[in-house]
C-alpha cells in the first residue's frame, strides 16, 4: 500500500482486532477518505490528520466512540474540503473543532450562504436507537451555491449542543452555534430535584426539611405539584452555588397523568416510601419503572420515611441490580431530622454530576432565559416574551423560538409552539397550570358526570380568571396534554369537554352491542394488535382515547373505547380494551371491509404515546387470533408477533405460512394477520428483531388479492405522508411540500420556459388522501428551472411515487382503489418524473463518499439518506407567496405523531373536530 502514492480515493473498515495501519500516513494524494473504525479514536485521528493533504475534498468517518480530539488548525488547512461527515455514538460534545468554527469557515472563506438541512439516520442504525444508545451524526457541505449542515441526533447524553436544542432540528442547532460564536458562552448551575411516591408517605415533609421549611405534624396532602428553591454549595467547587428547584408531587392517582409531563430526564429523583408499611404498598418498583422509562439518564435516591418508628420493612436485595439508576438508599425521619444530613450530602453530590449542571449556554440566551423567568404574573403574551428576550440581547426570531421551546422542555414554562392559538400566550409557571388542571380533576361534579365538564362547572372552577379567553385556552391545553377533548360548540354548548381521566370505570353495555353489529357487515375483515406492558402507568389508555377523539362514538370508559372511521365509502370500527391487570395487555381490533389503514393509524398513535412518554414500557407486541371474528373476545389467544414473522418468512419447502390456534385448532395465514401492521408496529418489531424488512413485506404482499388493493393504497398513502412529515420535522422547518408541476411553454420577455406549480392538500387519510387544491388557488409560476426546484424534484418524484400518484403504483391498482387523477395532474407528476431522470445523476453525485446512493424509485425512505433541502424550498415559496397564504392551506398537527401537515379548509375541520357517529345498521 505504501507504493500507491498517487492513490486519490480510499475506503477502509477496521474492527477492534486491528490497529490503524501505519502506511496510511504515506498516502499523500488522497482527495476522498471513507473510514469505519473502532477505538482508539485519537490514534486514528492523528494519522488521518497527518495523511490529509491540501487535496482532500471529502472525509467520511464512522467511529464507535467519536469523543476524539481534532487539531483546531486542521480544518482551515484543507482549502478544498467540501464534505465532512463524522458519525458515532456515546458523544457528549461535537468532536474536537467545534461545529461553529466549521460554519464560520463555510460562510466567511467560501462566501456562501450557510444553511441547514436534515438527514435522518440510515436504517442500519435503528438497532442503536431501539436500545436507547446515543447516536450523533453531523455533516458540513460547502457547495458553490449553499453550505449545508445536516444533523440528526437521538443522544440524550449530548451536552453541546444540549438535547433540548438538538431535538428541535437543524435550524435550532445552527441558531445555537451562531449565538455561541457571537459571545463567549457561560456556564449554568441549575437543575431539578423531583420528589415522587405514593400519597401520604411524607414527601412534602421531606421537601420542607431539605428546603428549610418548618415541619408540620398535620401536613395535608399535596394537590398537584409544589415547587421550592434549594441552594447548595458545589461539593468540589466551593465558590459555586448550585440552584436546584425542588418539585414536590401529589401522590394521588388522579394527578399522575399530568405529573408525567414534568418528569424530565437528566434530573435528580427522590423516590419516597413509608417505612411503616411494606415496600410493595409504596409501589416502589412501579415508580422505578416510571422513572426508568421517562428519565433513563437520571439518578434515583430511594428514601424511607418515618425511620424513627420500629419497622421490619426492607427493600428487595436485588433492587439495585434491576435498576442501575439507583444511586443510594436512605432512611430518614422528618419529625426529628434524623438522616436528613446524610440525604442532603447525597443530593449535593448527585446534583453536581447532573448533565445540566455546569453546562455552557450562549451568553445572550442565558440572559434571555433569566429575563423570561423574571416576568411577572402567571401568563404572558408571546409578544411580551419576545420583547423581554430582545432586551436581553437575542434579536433573531429563530433564536427566541429555540429558547422558548427549550424552556418548555426543561419545565420552566409551558409553550405550545406548534399550535397557532396556544402559541399566542405562554404559561410562566407550570405549577400554576398544574393547580388549575388539578382543580378540574378534583371536581366531584365532573366525576359524577362521568368525565363531562359543563360550562357552568368550568366557570365555577376558573371563575377568578381575569382573562376572558383563558378558560378556553386552559381546556385547549388539557387537550394538548391528552387529558381532555373539546365537545360541542365553543360558544353555546352546555358541555365543553370530556375529561378522560374521569371516565367511568364500568364498560358501557352499548360497546358490545355496537361492536357485534359491526361484525355483521358483508365481507368484513378483522385485524388487530395487542401490547403487553411491563407495568400499569397513568394515562394508558386514556391519553390515546383523548388523542384519537375524532373517531369517537361516544362509547368510552376508563379502560377502553369504541371508535369509528368516518370514511363514508369504506367505514371501519375499532375496539380498544385494557384488561385491567397490574401488568396490562391492551388489545386493539379493527373490523371492516378494508381495515388496514385504520388499524395502522390507531396503532401508530398508541405506539407514539408509548415511545414518547414511556419509552421501554412495552414488553412485547402480540397479535389477536382471528379464528372466530364474529364475536369480540370469543378467542382470547394472542400470537407472538415474533412467531408470525418467522412463519410468514419461513423458506422451508413444506412451510405454508400458517399458524394454528391452540384453542380451536384452526390454521390461520400468518401473512394475513401481519398485513394490517405494515407501516407501524410491524416495521418497528422487524427492526428490533434484526429481520430484513423487505423480506417480510414481500411475504405479506404475496397473499394480497385485488380486493385488498384499496387497503394497500390507503396504507401506502399514509406511509408516504408519514415519511414527508418526519423529514420536515427533522429539518426543523415547515412549508407546503407537495405540488404538481406543468410546463406552460415559453412566456415573458425575453421568452423563457415557464413552469406552473400547483399546491396540494396533504390530507393523509381516506377516502382518497392528498389532493390538488381548487382551480386557481395555490398556483405559482417560475421561469426556467430554478436550482432549488431541480434539487427538490428527485424527492418530490419519489414522494409522488410512494403516494401512488405516478407509476409504478398508478394504473389498475389506483383504479381499483377508487382514486381518479385528472389528466392534468398525471401529466404534472409525470413531467416531474421525466425531469428527475435527467437530474438524478447530478443531484445524487453530491452524496458524500461512504454513504449509499439512493434512486428516486427507492422512494422517500431511501432518499432520506440524501434528504430534501426544505430550507431552500421554504425560502423559494415565501418569495413566490410573501403573505404565506398557500392557497388557503393551513398548518395543523396530525394527532398520531403531532407533526405539521398542511390542509385545505375542509380537512382542517375534519382533523380537529369529532363527528357524530351512529351505531352500524
Amino acid at each position: 500500500m505504501r507504493r500507491l502514492t498517487k492513490l486519490t480515493s480510499i475506503s477502509l473498515s477496521i474492527d477492534e482486532r486491528f490497529s490503524f495501519p501505519s502506511w496510511f500516513v504515506e498516502l499523500g494524494s488522497l482527495s476522498q477518505i471513507s473510514l469505519n473504525t473502532h477505538p482508539p479514536g485519537d490514534q486514528a485521528a492523528g494519522d488521518i490528520q497527518r495523511a490529509a493533504s491540501p487535496r482532500l475534498t471529502s472525509l467520511s468517518w464512522m467511529v464507535s466512540d467519536l469523543d476524539v480530539t481534532l487539531d483546531e488548525d486542521w480544518i482551515p488547512a484543507l482549502p478544498r474540503l467540501t464534505d465532512l461527515s463524522l458519525i458515532g455514538d456515546r458523544v457528549q460534545h461535537t468532536p474536537g473543532v467545534d461545529l461553529e468554527h466549521l460554519l464560520a469557515r463555510a460562510s466567511e472563506h467560501r462566501r456562501c450562504e450557510t444553511g441547514v438541512t436534515a438527514r435522518p439516520p440510515r436504517r442500519n442504525v435503528r438497532s442503536h436507537q431501539s436500545q436507547r444508545r446515543p447516536l450523533f451524526a453531523y455533516r458540513t457541505s460547502r457547495l458553490v451555491r449553499n453550505a449545508r449542515v445536516r444533523t440528526r441526533s437521538s443522544s440524550r447524553t449530548m451536552k453541546n449542543p444540549p438535547p433540548e436544542v438538538m431535538d428541535q432540528g437543524s435550524e435550532a442547532i445552527l441558531a445555537y452555534l451562531r449565538a455561541r460564536t457571537a459571545r463567549a458562552p457561560i456556564r449554568q448551575w441549575a437543575s431539578k430535584l423531583l420528589i415522587v411516591g405514593e400519597a401520604t408517605v411524607g414527601k412534602t415533609s421531606l421537601a420542607k426539611q431539605l428546603t428549610g421549611g418548618r415541619y408540620d405534624p398535620n401536613e395535608g396532602q399535596t394537590h398537584g405539584v409544589h415547587i421550592d428553591p434549594l441552594a447548595l454549595v458545589h461539593p468540589s467547587e466551593p465558590d459555586i452555588t448550585m440552584q436546584i428547584r425542588v418539585w414536590d408531587f401529589g401522590g394521588q392517582l388522579e394527578y399522575r397523568a399530568t405529573q408525567r409531563f414534568y418528569l424530565t430526564d437528566r434530573s435528580l429523583f427522590i423516590l419516597v416510601w413509608n417505612a411503616r408499611a411494606r415496600w410493595r404498598d409504596g409501589k416502589v418498583t412501579a415508580w422505578l419503572d416510571v422513572i426508568a422509562a421517562r428519565a433513563p439518564q437520571s439518578p434515583i435516591l430511594i428514601v424511607a420515611t418515618h425511620g424513627d418508628e420500629p419497622s421490619a420493612a426492607t427493600l428487595p436485595s436485588d433492587l439495585r441490580a434491576r435498576y442501575p439508576q439507583i444511586a443510594g438508599v436512605f432512611t430518614v425521619d422528618s419529625s426529628t431530622g434524623n438522616g436528613i444530613g446524610e440525604l442532603e450530602a447525597a443530593v449535593r453530590e448527585q446534583a453536581a454530576e447532573l448533565p445540566l449542571m455546569g453546562t455552557t449556554w450562549p451568553a445572550s440566551w442565558a440572559a434571555a432565559g433569566d429575563a423570561v423567568r423574571a416576568l411577572p404574573g402567571y401568563t404572558a403574551t408571546a409578544r411580551h416574551v419576545w420583547q423581554s428576550m430582545e432586551a436581553a440581547g437575542v434579536d433573531d426570531q429563530t433564536g427566541r423560538q429555540v429558547i422558548a421551546r427549550s424552556l418548555h422542555d426543561l419545565g420552566d414554562i409551558v409553550y405550545f409552539a406548534d399550535d397557532p392559538e396556544l402559541a399566542k400566550k405562554m404559561i410562566l409557571h407550570p405549577s400554576w397550570l398544574d393547580a388549575r388542571i388539578s382543580a378540574v380533576l378534583d371536581s366531584q361534579v365532573v366525576a359524577d358526570a362521568r368525565g363531562m365538564l359543563s360550562r357552568a362547572e368550568r366557570d365555577r372552577i376558573w371563575g377568578d380568571l381575569d382573562d376572558p379567553d383563558l378558560s378556553d385556552r386552559l381546556v385547549r391545553m388539557m387537550e394538548r396534554f391528552d387529558l381532555a377533548y373539546r365537545i360541542g360548540d365553543a360558544e353555546t354548548s352546555d358541555m365543553v369537554a370530556l375529561i378522560v381521566e374521569r371516565l367511568d370505570e364500568a364498560r358501557p353495555p352499548a360497546a358490545d352491542v355496537m361492536w357485534a353489529q359491526a361484525g355483521q357487515e358483508p365481507d368484513f375483515r378483522e385485524l388487530g394488535i395487542a401490547y403487553q406492558l411491563k407495568s400499569r402507568q397513568a394515562g394508558i389508555p386514556t391519553w390515546f382515547i383523548a388523542r384519537e377523539h375524532r373517531y369517537t362514538t361516544g362509547v368510552h370508559w376508563a379502560h377502553g373505547a369504541l371508535l369509528h372511521d368516518r370514511d363514508p365509502a369504506h367505514p371501519s370500527w375499532a375496539m380498544l380494551v385494557d384488561d385491567g391487570r397490574e401488568q396490562p395487555t391492551i388489545e386493539l381490533r379493527v373490523r371492516g371491509r378494508f381495515p388496514v389503514r385504520f388499524l395502522s393509524v390507531l396503532a401508530e398513535a398508541f405506539e407514539r404515546i408509548l415511545d414518547q412518554r414511556y419509552p421501554g414500557l412495552l414488553e412485547q407486541r402480540l397479535v389477536p387470533c382471528i379464528c372466530t371474528p364474529k364475536t369480540f373476545g370469543a378467542c382470547a389467544h394472542l400470537f407472538s408477533l415474533d412467531q408470525l414473522i418467522y412463519e410468514a418468512t419461513d423458506r422451508d419447502p413444506g412451510a405454508d405460512g400458517k399458524v394454528r390456534c391452540p384453542k380451536t385448532g384452526k390454521r390461520l395465514d400468518a401473512r394475513t394477520m401481519l398485513d394490517g401492521l405494515r407501516g407501524s408496529a410491524l416495521e418497528a418489531a422487524i427492526d428490533s428483531m434484526r429481520h430484513d424488512v423487505d423480506t417480510v413485506l414481500k411475504a405479506v404482499d404475496r397473499q394480497t388479492t385485488s380486493l385488498e388493493r384499496i387497503d394497500q393504497h390507503g396504507l401506502s398513502t399514509l406511509n408516504g405522508l408519514r415519511t414527508l412529515l418526519e423529514h420536515r420535522a427533522d429539518a426543523g422547518l415547515h412549508c407546503p411540500s407537495l405540488f404538481e408541476i406543468e410546463d406552460i411553454g415559453r412566456t415573458g420577455f425575453p421568452p423563457a420556459r415557464t413552469l406552473e406549480l400547483r399546491l396540494w392538500c396533504e390530507w393523509p387519510y381516506g377516502p382518497h388522501g392528498p389532493h390538488a387544491l381548487a382551480s386557481g388557488v395555490g398556483v405559482y409560476h417560475v421561469r426556467k428551472l430554478p436550482p432549488w426546484l431541480s434539487e427538490y424534484l428527485p424527492y418530490l418524484t419519489a414522494l409522488a411515487t410512494t403516494l401512488g400518484l405516478i407509476v409504478p403504483l398508478a394504473g389498475p391498482g389506483l383504479a381499483a382503489a377508487g382514486v381518479q387523477l385528472t389528466e392534468r395532474t398525471k401529466a404534472g407528476f409525470e413531467f416531474a418524473a421525466k425531469f428527475t431522470e435527467d437530474l438524478t445523476e447530478s443531484a445524487l453525485s453530491r452524496t458524500p463518499s461512504g454513504l449509499p446512493r439512493a434512486k428516486p424509485a427507492d422512494g422517500p425512505r431511501r432518499l432520506a439518506e440524501i434528504g430534501a433541502d426544505f430550507r431552500a424550498l421554504r425560502a423559494a415559496l415565501i418569495k413566490l407567496d410573501p403573505r404565506q397564504e398557500w392557497g388557503g392551506l393551513t398548518a395543523r398537527e396530525r394527532p398520531g405523531d403531532r407533526r405539521i401537515v398542511y390542509l385545505c379548509r375542509e380537512h382542517v375541520r375534519a382533523m380537529e373536530y369529532p363527528y357524530a357517529a351512529a351505531a352500524p345498521s
